[in-house]
């Protein structure tokens, strides 16, 4: 006959086993991990890092369903545009649906104009792009090629339009009868005298 004191030390040290692995897991993980795990904290932790108010980051994270990409879009349009205020760009990254497209649009054209000016409107003007990376690829490469003004590529590549032929329907003819299709039969016509038996139709007479 076994041990019972032996059987319990062997069901226990499983359960002690599991305990301590995960306490020592968790003296192991950086802190930077134990952020990374939740996205709000990290939301937070991101637009503490750019001097953001914790009231300003509160209702930033909060309201976000991605808090990441508001955060991740903030942190890319500071570090790598002076210019730009960090509330500014925050502000900018809660208007849209793709921040992090946004930041890499204003990345993109900063690039090749760094001026005080140009920074803010070239935040506005991806803001208000509905494809903000397809507009920052249109701006750099027509400015490369082209002898105008920044402003004055941002210009043109926010107004085009693509309006392929044959899309929209024609209009023209709402209100006028249809024509009929050829080769249709023509409709039937009730004879008179005779009244149709609803119930053979299936049509409820009550």
């Amino acid at each position: 006959m076994s041990n019972p004191k032996f059987r319990l030390t062997s069901a226990l040290n499983p359960l002690m086993g599991g305990v301590l692995l995960a306490a020592f897991s968790a003296v192991l993980v950086p802190p930077q991990a134990a952020i990374a795990r939740n996205a709000f904290r990290t939301c937070d932790y991101e637009l503490a890092q750019m001097g953001i108010s914790p009231e300003d980051r509160s209702r930033a994270c909060g309201t976000a369903l991605y808090p990441k990409d508001i955060s991740g879009c903030v942190v890319g349009i500071v570090n790598r545009n002076e210019n730009i205020n960090p509330l500014e760009a925050l502000s900018t990254c809660r208007q849209v649906r793709r921040p992090l497209d946004l930041a890499s649009c204003v990345t993109d054209i900063n690039h090749i104009d760094e001026s005080d000016l140009i920074a803010s409107t070239v935040l506005e003007t991806c803001r208000r792009a509905l494809l903000p990376r397809r507009f920052a690829q249109c701006v750099v490469g027509m400015d490369r090629e082209m002898d105008l003004s920044t402003q004055e590529v941002m210009t043109h590549c926010i107004e085009a339009r693509d309006q392929p032929r044959g899309f929209y329907p024609d209009l023209s003819n709402v209100g006028q009868p249809l024509a009929p299709t050829p080769g249709a039969p023509p409709p039937l016509q009730p004879i008179p005298g005779i009244e149709p038996d609803l119930d053979q139709l299936g049509i409820p007479t009550r």
